[in-house]
């Protein structure tokens, strides 16, 4: 299923980007997000920040650059299954 992310797509250089959206089920402790920008994985660091609490997700970027641009998509993995 696929979902798209409500924020601001046209940034300029060191601008904070946001982006969120509703996953469900909203109560599931076994819920992981992982975000793939260009379908690799977004490497963990200090200018991502992923949020995700009872069904709200919210990824930051803080300080865009130019390498930052490209499809950004969210792969949510339970015991269930998982679905992007």
């Amino acid at each position: 299923m696929t979902f798209s992310l409500q924020g601001k797509n046209q940034l300029e250089e060191n601008e904070r980007a946001h982006f969120e959206c509703q996953l469900t089920p909203t109560h599931d402790p076994k819920l992981r997000v992982e975000v793939y920008r260009n379908d690799v994985l977004l490497p963990s660091g200090s200018r991502y920040k992923l949020t995700h609490d009872f069904g709200y997700v919210a990824l930051d970027l803080i300080g865009v650059y130019p390498e930052d641009s490209g499809t950004y998509r969210l792969r949510a993995v339970n015991d269930l299954g998982e679905d992007n």
